[in-house]
């Protein structure tokens, strides 16, 4: 007989048909409400397959910032791009 800890587990690990993923990116973005936020964490706390989604975005999102280096464009071709938006304007 399954015990209410293993019904729980089980439960915990389907994946999860919630439309949540969406507003998972939202807050990563940055973009997401204070409601939102809170919703979707209360959530993710509960629903194992929707945590494990979030912890692989938030790996992910963290290798790429530490593995890509960072390089600012050369001025003359800022410049050019400047002028042209200018232009249009």
């Amino acid at each position: 007989m399954m015990q209410e800890n293993d019904k729980q587990e089980a439960i915990h690990s389907q994946p999860c048909n919630c439309c949540c993923i969406e507003t998972l990116y939202t807050i990563l973005d940055g973009e997401a409400t204070e409601e939102e936020t809170l919703q979707i964490v209360g959530h993710i706390e509960k629903c194992l397959p929707c945590y494990q989604q979030y912890d692989l975005e938030v790996s992910i999102r963290e290798l790429l910032k530490n593995r890509l280096e960072k390089k600012t464009p050369p001025q003359d071709l800022v410049d050019a791009i400047r002028a042209k938006i200018a232009m249009m304007a």
